[in-house]
């Protein structure tokens, strides 16, 4: 017999060694050209597993990073035969959906929907204001280094070469992602290893995203307060990259990483070199060179700006599941499993069926 819950979130060179260049000064250049309106969305992750008399828990990430100006999460809602489930908070900062099974229940059947808005971001460069100072312990968090994201003497020499000719916190954050964008690839195993290697979203074509901690890591140990924000992709792009969105309703594989630093007159600004390498990867017909124009096009927009076509999940790094046995995970980007006293697995593990999809609603004024 199926039980229902209710539960809303409530949170509350080429470098950029001068101040601005072209493709810093007018991201209005890309592909997106504006702010737009707030899109809705329904994110439904359906899972199902054999636990012949066996307990089991679940983990499911819902939407959770509130941003007055581009992301809202508007709450989770579900369906499920588990004895209990419940909205949780973690000490990182990530919210999920808690699912426990008893012996008596031999198969395992949950079904969570969620409900965000999202809409483009856009910095005008050109238009520089005082952003609120982050506090001091923000500061800290966002330069630190931790078991995700270490700081060691690779990255610092990536960092001093990327930014040697950049003076303000702008030119060395551009410096960085034009070196990324310039120098690095989807296939470089040296840095992912360095990274942790850790596999954040399930295979290709997401094998790129590790580009964005790259890009977070040498921030960092630059001295910019800088952040992975862990998400998924909704939607198609409106402006015509394939790669660069969900190809269906079925968005299980779908899940994409984003970076963003913060910038002394600007706030937090966007920042997804990981796309552009994917873009030259995989946008039909595959293997684009620099110069051709969607290339051209997303290199500009991708430093300042990105497409609304994805939902924030969290921002969370090392985190520790309620109800475990101090079990921790470097990220929580999908659902996690545990059947009986077995080790905790993600939903796309052998005999968990695991299913995401979205679909576009109408979206509030």
């Amino acid at each position: 017999m199926l039980i229902n819950r209710r539960r809303l979130l409530k949170l509350g060179g080429a470098f950029a060694g001068t101040l601005l260049t072209p493709g810093i000064g007018a991201a209005q250049e890309g592909f997106v050209t504006g702010q737009g309106n707030w899109r809705k969305f329904d994110i439904v992750t359906r899972i199902k597993f054999a636990k012949t008399e066996k307990s089991a828990k679940a983990w499911v990430p819902v939407p959770s990073v509130e941003q007055a100006d581009w992301s809202k999460p508007l709450g989770s809602d579900w369906q499920t035969n588990a004895a209990s489930a419940r909205l949780e908070q973690t000490e990182s900062g990530a919210y999920l959906v808690y699912l426990e099974w008893s012996e008596e229940t031999p198969e395992a059947v949950a079904e969570i929907s969620s409900h965000a808005e999202t809409r483009n971001r856009l910095i005008d460069f050109t238009k520089p204001a005082p952003a609120a100072p982050l506090s001091d312990e923000e500061r800290a968090l966002y330069t630190s280094a931790n078991s995700v994201m270490p700081h060691d003497d690779t990255l610092r020499d990536m960092a001093s070469r990327a930014t040697e000719n950049a003076e303000t916190d702008l030119g060395k954050a551009k410096a960085i992602y034009e070196w990324i964008v310039s120098q690095q690839s989807c296939d470089t195993g040296d840095l992912k290893t360095l990274l942790g290697g850790i596999d954040t979203n399930g295979g290709i074509p997401q094998d790129c995203d590790y580009l964005n901690r790259l890009f977070v890591g040498l921030a960092r140990v630059s001295g910019l307060p800088a952040r992975e924000i862990f998400g998924i992709r909704v939607a198609p792009s409106v402006y015509g990259y394939e790669s660069l969105g969900a190809v269906s309703n079925d968005i299980t594989t779908r899940l994409h990483s984003r970076a963003e630093v913060w910038l002394e007159n600007y706030g937090w600004v966007p920042v997804d070199p990981a796309d552009l390498h994917r873009l030259i990867r995989y946008e039909p017909p595959g293997s684009l060179e620099m110069t051709d124009p969607k290339v051209v096009s997303a290199r500009t927009t991708l430093f300042g700006a990105w497409e609304g076509n994805w939902v924030a999940y969290n921002m969370a790094q090392n985190v520790q599941l309620p109800g475990s046995d101090d079990a921790v995970l470097p990220v929580f980007t999908k659902p996690a499993v545990q059947i009986g006293s077995a080790e905790i697995v993600d939903g796309g593990a052998p005999d968990i069926s695991c299913i995401i999809t979205a679909t576009e609603l109408p979206a509030g004024p």
